[in-house]
């Protein structure tokens, strides 16, 4: 639906001290193309609105159960186990190169072509190499609505699934619930229903989210999510959050506890984020299955099933747990270097953990996944304090390395680096985009070819590519920007239109991520003219 209004039943105000605060509302909105505005809110009684939502998330595919049929929420206080036992994913940010490189600022480019010689992304390339590690899931986070696009469309085509992120800030409102339900429906429209839901296993609702004063804020922003998924025919995909462990492991308001598990979708497992490396739990090769251990992931796995909330036989999912490579606890403040434990960051130690890890996963009584942070150093996090173990918890480095190729980090001990390179050899070189000037370029601009013939100077591996740019309508670049390709020194470059047949090429130095690039050779020069200057090349205005 482009236009049209959009009504969301049942919203719960979350205005502590407001008139109207923990009151529900059918809400309607007013949706032209992919903007929303609010028109109206009708209160809706609250008995009615309750059993609503325990109706959809008790609901099938076909969400009969939402039309009346509520006899079978009697047994909502047993949950059967699902596949979220034994998923051993990953936590990916595409943004994990050095503060301040063009990388992070755009970060889905061109790099080359794969095995069939279709043109690929920088996350293809990455996910390539995560699947080869044994990943089978990615998670991701801070990301632009175009970084999701490509996330999903390149995970379904290696045949990862997804768990998607609605953000929701921790002191939001419901502003910031309008906002991420504008971004998942413009996600769901770039990529199509049918292929996020053959992707995406898993919405949260933000992550960490949660405080003493927000429960209604949270409960509301993830009914409001299950019905727009709801809306798009996606009921079958699970809504839940992900909180930070203490808030499960000893939380300090059961009741809301309780009030987010209800909320969430039934078939979504409760997520929480341990990390015994923080806490000084040793050994590593026990501090996730030694129960006796304090912190360790079966100690915390015991006390959330000992609390009144836990629903028997309900996964849990471990949505992000690590252990640092190097670095100091102290800009993060862990506990154990507050309490002057050791918390012993090292490449052998993590190795030594995460395949406890992988171990107690596989477990299947353990009813425990795990999606392990992380795929990649971030040396943007504290850029000021380098030695910050919030930096160093890539398995693979800043620049796509394995750690000490050191392969015991990974779920698939065979895995190879020598052939396995994800993004290896980037930083040598750097991006630039590629934009229109045709009047009402955003939605006119005819197609185009580009061709690159250039070599990866770290891995000597060709980085040359033919990318057709097909017409998009490109009026909300946040969606659909204009495209972006890996350059490196020497790269030659040819420009063609599709309409006029015209074409320019280039020859392109790359010093220090800054492109410079000779006199364009172009086969009609006095109508066709493609203008390169740093990082940008703009196409001609008149039917390119």
């Amino acid at each position: 639906m482009q236009t049209g209004e959009l009504i969301i039943p049942c919203v719960n105000v979350d205005d502590p001290g407001g008139e109207f605060d923990d009151r529900y509302f059918d809400v309607t909105f007013e949706q032209t193309g992919h903007s929303f505005e609010f028109i109206s809110g009708k209160e809706e009684d609250s008995e009615v609105c309750l059993e609503l939502i325990k109706a959809s998330l008790n609901a099938d595919h076909d969400t009969s159960d939402v039309n009346g049929n509520l006899g079978s929420t009697d047994n909502l206080d047993v949950v059967p186990a699902t596949d979220w036992a034994g998923l051993v994913g990953i936590d990916y940010q595409p943004n994990h190169y050095s503060a301040g490189h063009a990388f992070n600022n755009h970060d889905v480019f061109y790099t080359g072509m794969n095995s069939v010689n279709v043109p690929v992304t920088n996350i293809y390339q990455e996910l390539a190499q995560l699947k080869a590690a044994g990943f089978t899931a990615v998670r991701s986070y801070q990301t632009q609505p175009f970084s999701w696009v490509d996330l999903i469309n390149q995970a379904n085509a290696l045949g990862l699934s997804v768990i998607y992120e609605a953000a929701i800030p921790q002191s939001g409102n419901q502003s910031s619930i309008s906002a991420a339900l504008q971004v998942l429906d413009n996600v769901i429209g770039a990529v199509g229903a049918d292929t996020f839901e053959d992707t995406v296993i898993l919405v949260f609702a933000g992550h960490e989210n949660y405080s003493d004063t927000n429960i209604n804020y949270l409960t509301s922003a993830i009914r409001q999510l299950q019905v727009a998924l709801n809306g798009k025919g996606l009921s079958v995909i699970p809504v839940g959050t992900a909180l930070v462990s203490g808030d499960l492991v000893t939380p300090g308001s059961p009741s809301d506890m309780q009030k987010l598990i209800s909320a969430s979708s039934k078939n979504a497992p409760l997520g929480f984020d341990p990390y015994p490396f923080q806490w000084g739990v040793t050994p590593a090769d026990k501090a996730a299955s030694n129960a006796s251990l304090t912190n360790s992931i079966a100690w915390d796995y015991a006390q959330v099933m000992s609390q009144s909330f836990y629903q028997a036989n309900k996964p849990i999912l471990m949505a992000e747990t690590g252990w640092a490579t190097e670095g100091t606890g102290k800009w993060a403040d862990y506990y154990c270097y507050s309490q002057n434990i050791p918390c012993e960051p090292s490449v052998s130690n993590a190795a030594s953990y995460l395949q406890d890890v992988y171990s107690y996963v596989k477990k299947t009584s353990n009813l425990s996944g795990a999606l392990i942070f992380e795929a990649y150093d971030e040396p943007a996090k504290s850029p000021t304090h380098p030695d910050n173990a919030e930096n160093h918890y890539g398995l693979f480095d800043t620049d796509c390395s394995l750690k000490d190729q050191n392969t015991k980090l990974l779920p698939n001990t065979g895995f190879d680096p020598s052939t396995n390179l994800g993004c290896q050899g980037y930083t040598q070189g750097t991006s630039f985009s590629i934009a229109g000037t045709q009047p009402n370029a955003a939605t006119n601009q005819p197609p185009f070819l580009v061709e690159i013939q250039q070599t990866n100077p770290d891995t000597m591996i060709s980085a040359g590519m033919t990318v057709n740019v097909p017409n998009k309508d490109r009026t909300d670049t946040n969606v659909n920007p204009w495209p972006y390709f890996l350059i490196f020194d020497g790269a030659q470059v040819k420009i063609t239109g599709d309409t006029s047949g015209a074409s320019c090429s280039f020859t392109a130095q790359v010093q220090a991520g800054a492109i410079t690039w000779n006199t364009p050779s172009c086969s009609h020069p006095d109508n066709y003219l493609v203008t390169c200057s740093g990082n940008n090349c703009f196409l001609p205005w008149n039917n390119f």
